[in-house]
């Protein structure tokens, strides 16, 4: 019997192929999402940090309002900072889910064409089985046959 040949295994092929860039893409797109939000804590980390140490409230330091002007610039410099990038985080998570999206659709597609070509194989190996099978009842039939024209 041939030996098995997958007609579509181009098309599995190409379908692994993009669903390997699709797997790519979207480990880029979270990479990118992973490294907004740790700006953002970071941030937040920062303005926690600053806020907690705001001069003039421990006892015995001195009022300096010139200081104190520039710390709230700072904080608001770095609330502004934290809203640019929420907004930029946002827009990574439409674009992270986007290519989630992709790459399900993507797997999908590549499943079909594997599960086709799973069952033309086990199709095969049964049709190879049988073959077999039949060549070993002619064998037996034939030795039988031999066996009975010696015995007369």
């Amino acid at each position: 019997m041939r030996r098995f040949r997958f007609r579509l295994e181009t098309v599995l092929r190409h379908r692994e192929t993009i669903e390997m860039l699709r797997e790519q893409d979207f480990g880029a797109a979270q990479s990118r999402l992973n490294e907004v939000e740790t700006r953002i804590a970071e941030m937040h980390r920062e303005f926690e940090r600053i806020v907690s140490g705001r001069p003039g409230c421990m006892p015995g330091e001195r009022f300096d309002p010139g200081v104190i002007q520039d710390r709230e610039r700072y904080l608001r410099a770095l609330l502004s900072a934290v809203e640019v990038e929420e907004r930029r985080a946002a827009a990574c998570r439409v674009v992270a889910d986007e290519m989630r999206r992709a790459l399900v659709a993507a797997r999908q597609a590549r499943e079909v064409v594997s599960r086709l070509k799973e069952r033309h194989l086990a199709e095969y190996a049964h049709a190879s089985l049988k073959v077999e099978q039949d060549a070993l009842d002619e064998i037996a039939t034939l030795g039988h046959a031999r066996r009975m024209k010696e015995a007369v």
